[in-house]
């Protein structure tokens, strides 16, 4: 059989990275998955192992911190001002994304046992994620945009539907010329018919869903675009090792509980005060039962894998009478993977290549190419070790300490493009602390 060229086969992919437009159009939620799948990437790099523990990690975009205190002092100024430091804030980060990603995991190891030739190392695996993307740009001020700004409120299914087709027809002029002066709320109740509750009462008291007083039909607006998901996942998870070499995998089935929301805010809501994230009390919370199935086939210093997680079996519960449809469907992701391992005086060389798949993003998207540098003694339970990625929009560079029981990893993804469909990217950083046995 002929053998596969890894060198030939990482400058096929490189070409492809590097020739193919990573988005037709920015759709927030479909590129938070695109991000959340290379974090991914990362700690598939990084598996857990029978002996893992307990499992921290954090991504966060080089100035999401900032927007969220510029935007805290926004609110701040004094009357008269707010309105002006919250344009500018918009301004100053216009075209731009930042994302910032929190996960927590824990293990627990069960016994080992064989059964009909097939060896079975099961844990029960806990864990629980939160992601947060906002884009800021400008668009025209339009009936879309007065309806996107109602979406994310938290507001009950029904009476959303109900204010958006009250709404039906309205333009930015009637409502910032209105002496609700840009309140879009107060503006439905006061002359679309819209029935007032103390939910809808207290929305239009906040002035989260508002405009500028001095917007009309067609004015570029700056808006800031928000997507958040929450989830959580339990369950077994079962490594197996065939007999006769003939591979080895896992395979994981659980509970996978979901919430996520959409919103859009402009710069009066930021001067109100108005929350950016906020799932409110009517969450669109889905919960699944999902299957993760890893096979990993090793020939000589080959490992070449493929993988399917959040394939769901069948839905359990969820809540869209109240809180509406899940907006990030449970959708199967699809990975292939391909290592290759050298040593050379002490040190380990391991290139890689590969590239992951969900419906919400192109295959060109998922592609990824790197290596390993690494140095470990005493059981690899003491080292180091430098990996350098590229994919289609981020070269990233980790390195990682291991010490005795626990692990230290660091990142940085910087761009080596400026901008992804007119928004340009940010660097974004990474830490993961692991303690295993």
């Amino acid at each position: 059989m002929k053998k596969w060229n890894f060198s030939k086969t990482v400058i096929a992919l490189a070409i492809m990275l590097f020739n193919v437009n990573a988005f037709a159009n920015y759709v927030i939620e479909d590129r938070f998955v695109l991000l959340e799948d290379k974090y991914k990437t990362t700690e598939t790099l990084r598996p857990y192992g029978h002996d893992f523990f307990v499992d921290i990690g954090a991504w966060i975009s080089s100035n999401i911190m900032d927007i969220v205190n510029d935007a805290d002092e926004a609110s701040k100024k004094p009357d008269g001002q707010q309105l002006n430091a919250a344009k500018d804030l918009l301004n100053k980060y216009n075209n731009t994304e930042q994302n910032v990603r929190v996960a927590l995991n824990f293990g627990i190891p069960l016994f080992s046992f064989t059964a009909w030739g097939v060896k079975i190392v099961p844990d029960i695996r806990v864990g629980a994620n939160l992601g947060v993307h906002t884009k800021i740009g400008s668009e025209p001020c339009t009936l879309d945009t007065i309806l996107a700004l109602v979406e994310g409120q938290g507001l009950e299914a029904a009476v959303e539907a109900d204010l958006k087709t009250k709404l039906a027809g309205v333009t930015c002029t009637s409502v910032s010329q209105s002496s609700a002066n840009g309140n879009i709320i107060e503006y439905a109740i006061d002359n679309l018919g819209v029935t007032e509750t103390p939910e809808l009462r207290a929305l239009a008291d906040s002035g989260a869903v508002s405009i500028p007083d001095d917007v009309e039909a067609g004015d570029s607006l700056p808006t800031l675009d928000i997507y958040a998901k929450g989830e959580a996942k339990a369950g077994l998870l079962l490594n197996y090792e065939l007999e006769e070499d003939r591979g080895k995998g896992y395979l994981h089935i659980g509970a996978l509980g979901r919430a996520d929301l959409k919103n859009k805010i402009t710069s009066s809501s930021i001067a109100n005060g108005a929350d950016v994230v906020d799932f409110g009390e009517e969450m669109n919370t889905t919960i699944g039962l999902t299957l993760d199935f890893k096979y990993q086939y090793d020939v000589d210093d080959w490992k070449i894998s493929g993988e399917v997680q959040d394939l769901k079996i069948a839905t359990l519960s969820d809540s869209k009478d109240k809180g509406g449809e899940l907006i990030y469907k449970i959708d199967p992701l699809i990975r292939l993977h391909a290592s290759y391992h050298m040593e050379f005086v002490g040190f380990y060389l391991d290139p890689f290549a590969g590239v992951h798949k969900r419906s919400q993003y192109d295959f060109a998207d998922g592609i990824y190419a790197g290596a390993d540098l690494s140095f470990f003694v005493w059981g690899d339970r003491l080292g180091i070790r430098a990996r350098g990625m590229v994919d289609q929009e981020y070269f990233t560079f980790s390195p990682m300490l291991k010490l005795w029981i626990m692990h230290l990893d660091l990142g940085l993804k910087a761009p080596i493009k400026s901008e992804s469909d007119g928004i340009k990217l940010s660097n974004i950083y990474h830490a993961n602390f692991r303690v295993f046995f």
